[in-house]
């Protein structure tokens, strides 16, 4: 037997190469992962942008803005969910202080939620019904206002 080939087990004097073996290995894992998150999401048609992969396709100014006022449902600890309001999105200036073009990655997004919605800065789950889900970092802001609270999440992916 050669470094690049193994015996496979199907039958005597049976060989496969180590590349192809690492091929089929690779086609099963897709495979398996896209039969595992159609049945996770078998009768809703959500889209799921959790993986860093979709981050630079997803997590853009242009993606938020359009969805100003919409709701966006956040996961909690224990099942539990609660929905917050998509309120503004700014632009972050750059090192120059101009906009120019890195309003598209780097913007805040202010969600508004009601007082008591008891979220503390972290990652969360969120859920929106034309963007599907994705985990996002928000912050609690001091608001002025009673009955409300307002969370803030920054996405910053300028170069200087």
């Amino acid at each position: 037997m050669t470094d690049d080939t193994v015996n496979a087990n199907d039958g005597p004097g049976a060989r496969i190469s180590r590349r192809r073996l690492f091929e089929l290995g690779t086609v099963g894992a897709l495979a398996a992962a896209g039969i595992a998150a159609a049945e996770s999401t078998a009768g809703a048609h959500v889209l799921d942008r959790t993986s860093a992969a979709h981050a630079d396709a997803f997590l853009r100014r242009s993606t938020f803005a359009p969805r100003l006022n919409s709701f966006f449902r956040v996961a909690r600890d224990g099942g539990a969910s609660t929905s917050l309001k998509l309120v503004e999105v700014t632009d972050i200036l750059g090192p120059t202080g101009k906009r120019g073009s890195s309003g598209e990655h780097g913007f805040s997004l202010l969600f508004r939620g009601r007082s008591g919605s008891g979220l503390a800065q972290g990652s969360y789950l969120l859920q929106h019904r034309s963007l599907g889900r994705f985990s996002l970092f928000i912050t609690p802001v001091v608001t002025t206002r009673q009955g409300r609270q307002d969370y803030e999440a920054i996405v910053n992916r300028m170069s200087s």
